[in-house]
Parts: structure tokens; sequence; C-alpha cells
């Protein structure tokens, strides 16, 4: 006899067994909620802790889904300083992209940079500058007076001078 046949009787396991029970069972709701702490996605994932933020001689405070759908595809160029607009976005599959293609247009990622890419091609929209971290959004940002892009709720607590959160009404 093998040593996990002496270790099993009649389905039992041997510590089961010793302790007088049967199977261990475990309840439903603990495994619910297990599970849940295992495939949930982070907040980030979620689109919660994101901020549009914008270059403080843009002369905007705030912005409708409507205009700021018009500024992501192109349809309103400039900002009210006369400024033209300048995106400034992290590559399609990053949550920050995600979360300004759901706000901006209610859309996946994907679909928001094919469209930005087709209005860039027809001249109707500048050409996004593309970042991989919130630092390189916020430095661009900075140092164009049109800019504006997408970064943590965190990072937007402390921005420099010139750069201020863009509200979504």
């Amino acid at each position: 006899m093998t040593t996990r046949k002496l270790n099993r009787c009649h389905g039992r396991s041997l510590l089961a067994r010793q302790a007088g029970r049967g199977p261990l069972f475990v309840s439903l709701p603990a495994l619910v909620i297990a599970g849940l702490l295992v495939i949930a996605p982070s907040r980030s994932a979620l689109g919660a802790d994101f901020v549009l933020i914008q270059n403080a001689k843009t002369g905007a405070q705030s912005v409708t889904h409507a205009e700021l759908k018009e500024l992501a595809i192109g349809k309103k160029k400039t900002w009210p300083s006369g400024g033209p607009v300048q995106l400034v976005l992290e590559p399609p599959g990053t949550p920050e992209l995600r979360w300004f293609a759901q706000q901006a247009a209610g859309t996946t990622d994907e679909t928001l940079y094919a469209k930005i890419k087709q209005e860039v091609f027809k001249g109707e929209l500048r050409r996004p500058v593309s970042v991989t971290s919130d630092k390189d959004c916020v430095s661009a940002v900075a140092a164009d007076p049109g800019a504006m892009g997408v970064v943590s709720a965190e990072t937007a607590k402390s921005l420099p001078a010139g750069v201020t959160v863009l509200a979504i009404q």
C-alpha cells in the first residue's frame, strides 16, 4: 500500500479522521470573498484614481464630457486662450488611456486611439505626445501651453506650478 493510500480512509484525509470530522468544508461566502480578492482589479485599473491635467495657460477651468470628446478627436482645436490643443497620452492598453477613452468618448482605448490616428492623418488633430509615466506626462504638459494629459490622483496632489487639474463636468 502506498503512503497516499495509508493517509486516506474512505475519502477522508488523515487530518480529518484525527479531528473526528469529515472532509473539510469551507463556506460559500468565504470562497466568494477569497475569489474576489484574487481576481478583483485594482482601483487604478478601474480608473477610479485618475484625473485630467492641463497647462494652466489653456485658460480653461473645466470641460464637459461633450467638450472633452471634441478636444480628444480634433473637432475643437483650440483652448479659450487661443492656443492649440495638444494631447499627452500613454499608449493603448494602459489604465490611463482606458480611463481617458471612457471619459472623453465613452469607448475603449483602442477605438479612441484609432480615431485619434485617423484625425491626425487627416490633419484635424495634432499628433499626441506619447509618454510612459505620470512624471513624463506632467513634464510634457508643463512644457506645452496647450497640453492636457491624464495622471493618477496621487500624482495630481503635487503638480508643479503651471500645471493644474482640469475638472470634468
